[in-house]
């Protein structure tokens, strides 16, 4: 049963990066109920099981359980992934993911900054990874209302990934925009508006165009227009982004 386990997690994981979020949860269930069953248990495998499955259910958007699951899978990975702490750290920062979501500002940034910390000590280390937990930390600390520390480790975030994704501008822009509503809620209109601005170049350059994105950024950067009084420039983008 082992190996139609593992084909099950794999098949999962591709159906979850598909959007087939409901064939991938009952996948990952049956996959479960194999290691449950099985003797000893592979409590490592069950716990990336754990991890999977909340994270299958956390974009799916059942937060209750998904959370659950999350916390699961944090407790035995803490036992029992002593000598992998980056194990501990791929949930660590799902489940921080998942607080923010519920609105668990403070719980989130406690994870998060754990989650930090075990890739500061990794070795090589990880700074595509770093620079996305200090991303997913910036915009914890925005929507909690600390502009001043969000700022800063947004700002850390997008000089990292400007050095270490040149291939990869999505990840890029994903901080231009987050930093960019940062700046906004502060009141820095014009260093807003350049930052909106990289973020939709990059975009209209992306192939396939995320269209979606798009024109989430020609409204935020309506927005930042319509608050910095350029009430034309404004009405142009909201109408592009409204069509």
């Amino acid at each position: 049963k082992a190996k139609i386990a593992t084909t099950l997690y794999t098949l999962a994981k591709c159906l979850m990066d598909k959007g087939s979020w409901c064939e991938a949860e009952r996948f990952l269930r049956e996959c479960l109920t194999i290691w449950d069953k099985s003797s000893p248990m592979n409590e490592v495998n069950r716990a990336t099981i754990l991890h999977e499955l909340g994270r299958c259910l956390l974009d799916k958007g059942d937060l209750v359980q998904a959370e659950h699951l999350l916390r699961q899978s944090l407790s035995v990975k803490r036992r029992v992934c002593t000598n992998d702490k980056a194990k501990i750290a791929t949930t660590l920062y799902t489940l921080a993911k998942c607080l923010m979501d519920k609105g668990s500002w403070c719980e989130a940034e406690r994870f998060l900054r754990e989650c930090l910390t075990i890739w500061d000590k990794s070795s090589p280390m990880n700074e595509v990874n770093r620079a996305t937990i200090l991303h997913e930390l910036g915009r914890c600390l925005l929507d909690k209302g600390d502009l001043v520390q969000a700022e800063h480790l947004l700002r850390q975030s997008l000089s990292a990934k400007r050095r270490v994704c040149t291939n990869d501008k999505a990840k890029i822009a994903t901080t231009l925009y987050t930093l960019a509503k940062c700046l906004m809620d502060k009141g820095s209109w014009c260093e807003a508006e350049r930052f909106l601005r990289e973020c939709l170049t990059i975009w209209d350059k992306s192939s396939p165009m995320n269209e979606v994105n798009r024109a989430t950024i020609l409204h935020e950067l309506g927005r930042c227009l319509l608050d910095k009084g350029d009430l034309v420039q404004a009405e142009h983008l909201l109408r592009q982004s409204l069509s």
